[in-house]
């Protein structure tokens, strides 16, 4: 199965800042998160910090990996989790627009699943 790469290409088409917007992408649901084996076996907590590219229909075209702490143990989880996910998309004059987000995913195994 070939890897989705963790970095997003350039977008050509542009997708509106907070500022620019009437209303924010708001999510539809909360994703599931798998933890990682090997940092749930050593009670590993971290968090990864994306930038969302949501589209006008309120579904994710792409995601930028800003931070994560640790590094490379949590990224490709918390993409896995976010990337299906599903939005009420942002409105600019009252209608849907294609929009950037950043959001924080946290692993903590100390905390209950979704």
């Amino acid at each position: 199965m070939p890897t989705r790469p963790l970095v997003a290409p350039d977008l050509p088409q542009h997708y509106f800042v907070a500022s620019e917007l009437d209303k924010k992408a708001e999510p539809i649901e909360i994703p599931l998160l798998v933890y990682p084996d090997v940092a749930l076996l050593q009670r590993i907590k971290g968090k990864v910090i994306l930038r969302i590219y949501i589209n006008h229909a309120g579904m994710i075209d792409d995601a930028d990996i800003l931070a994560a702490e640790p590094p490379n143990i949590f990224e490709r989880a918390a993409l896995d989790a976010v990337l299906p996910m599903r939005f009420r998309p942002a409105l600019r004059s009252g209608r849907p627009v294609k929009s950037v987000k950043v959001i924080e995913v946290r692993f903590d195994p100390r905390e209950e699943p979704n």
